[in-house]
């Protein structure tokens, strides 16, 4: 057997790239697909290394040398579609100085055309969905074969990969879900550089350090412009002991005094958030915390248990002020229930950070005004406001011409804080897009009622530093 070392890298893409004008607040968290599939090959005895490019801020030349001194046969990547072209640009280089490589991608951006991914670049391989065991696989399988003897035979039976052969791209099987997540070790995040360096963004944390994890995989909902939708993925939930080991992992190993659960949706099972809540509240380091929920998927009881248990916030996407684009995109709510929500958190005490999008299909100067208009009323303290990006895979990328002009020439462009709109809706401009998301911002956060929400919860000299943060970040724009 071939001794087969493992590069796992994430892109070279800064803040400044992913977030635009909002860099400054921007996150920079741990890359935990990376560091799940890194655990998952070391339980299994594999020699795995991560490389978090962004995080070091490394040039090619610097990712080049760790390549040269570890001397790895597999390299993969994380790519999200904006880190696209810097992956397709660093596997050409890497292909063209270690032919010998097996150059790896997989992440979201692959749901949707990897077979023309594949096609278009000088990856060997594209990991399509979940990536612990067909990595375990490809690096068993490789164990026994040179590169080329290996994607000529032994790829083609593994499933969830395209592979190319002679310059096509050739799509196996899809590779089932595991079902049970808890048979998944805990992220390796001691492979990643000084830990308590990484930061969620401005709005997302009240005491350092702070970090995030998942306790579930899966969303049951399919908006139209949302990546989860085109894996129609079954939820699969982590026991409540898994994830309470996991929060005294990050405690006692990685000293995190507060965890953003990002899960898609943390409420997505009432009964189980009631017993996570249950065993959060009996810590006695009590542990503060913030998640995802869903209009609909919550009552204040459970919003008030959640805040007894130490939840600060909740994230939720309302999307848009307009009934209609909200069915439109299917978000399966009616705005009357993001009130009531929103009212709820007023009266637990919780703060609310609400998303809102502008460029939707059928979106109107009209109904933008409608969105920021709905928004500066409701009871909320960080909401964001991002272009609309219709990823590649999901329905509104394939119906995006219908309802306005895409534009997919440049994947950098797909970014949540980019000032290069890559949709935009018939009977509006780029112009007048981004003049709408300034306008929204400064309604919303520049007003009396908002300092006055925000006056109660502002505890502590870091709760007063990291608001004045965010105002500096607003004032800019």
């Amino acid at each position: 057997m071939n001794e087969v070392k493992t590069l796992l890298i994430n892109p070279p893409v800064s803040t400044e790239v992913v977030y635009g004008k909002f860099a400054r607040g921007g996150s920079n968290q741990p890359p935990l697909s990376l560091c799940y599939i890194a655990s998952y090959l070391m339980r299994e005895g594999k020699d795995v290394r991560i490389l978090d490019a962004a995080k070091l801020r490394l040039s090619v030349k610097d990712i080049m040398k760790e390549i040269s001194d570890y001397g790895p046969k597999i390299i993969g990547f994380h790519t999200c579609t904006p880190y696209f072209n810097a992956v397709k640009s660093l596997a050409s280089q890497i292909k063209s100085a270690w032919p010998d490589i097996l150059v790896i991608g997989g992440g979201p951006h692959f749901l949707g055309e990897p077979v023309c991914n594949i096609e278009n670049s000088e990856l060997d391989i594209i990991v399509v969905g979940e990536g612990e065991q067909t990595c375990l696989e490809i690096v068993e399988g490789l164990e026994g074969y040179g590169i080329h003897d290996f994607l000529l035979g032994p790829v083609q039976e593994i499933k969830g990969v395209v592979y190319r052969r002679n310059g096509t791209g050739k799509k196996n099987a899809p590779r089932e879900f595991i079902q049970d997540i808890d048979t998944i070790p805990h992220p390796a995040r001691h492979l990643l550089p000084s830990f308590d360096t990484y930061r969620l963004s401005v709005a997302n944390y009240k005491r350092l350090p702070a970090t995030a994890m998942v306790t579930s995989r899966g969303c049951p909902f399919r908006c139209t412009f949302c990546i989860n939708s085109i894996l129609k993925e079954k939820v699969r939930l982590h026991s409540t002991d898994y994830v309470i080991e996991e929060v005294d992992e990050l405690i006692t190993r990685y000293n995190m005094r507060e965890i953003c659960f990002v899960d898609d949706v943390l409420t997505v099972n009432k009964d189980r958030t009631y017993q996570l809540c249950e065993k959060l509240a009996q810590r006695k380091d009590k542990l503060i915390w913030s998640c995802n929920i869903k209009v609909g998927l919550v009552d204040k009881k459970l919003l008030k248990t959640m805040k007894e248990s130490g939840c600060w916030m909740v994230m939720v996407g309302i999307e848009s002020g307009n009934q209609k684009i909200i069915d439109t995109i299917r978000k399966n709510f009616k705005l009357e229930q993001a009130v009531d929500l929103c009212n709820w958190c007023k009266e637990v005490k919780l703060m609310v950070h609400p998303n809102f999008i502008i460029g939707h299909p059928g979106e109107t100067e009209e109904t933008i005004n409608q969105t920021v208009n709905f928004a500066k009323k409701l009871y909320s303290h960080y909401s964001l406001f991002t272009l609309m990006v219709p990823y590649p895979g999901t329905e509104l990328w394939d119906t995006a011409e219908k309802y306005g002009k895409l534009k997919v020439d440049n994947f950098d462009y797909f970014t949540l804080g980019n000032e290069h709109p890559c949709f935009i809706p018939y009977g509006l401009s780029e112009k007048l897009l981004l003049k709408k998301r300034k306008e929204a911002y400064r309604k919303c956060y520049l007003n009396f009622s908002m300092v006055m929400r925000h006056l109660p919860f502002l505890t502590s000299f870091e709760d007063i530093k990291r608001t004045l943060r965010a105002l500096r970040i607003l004032s800019s724009l």
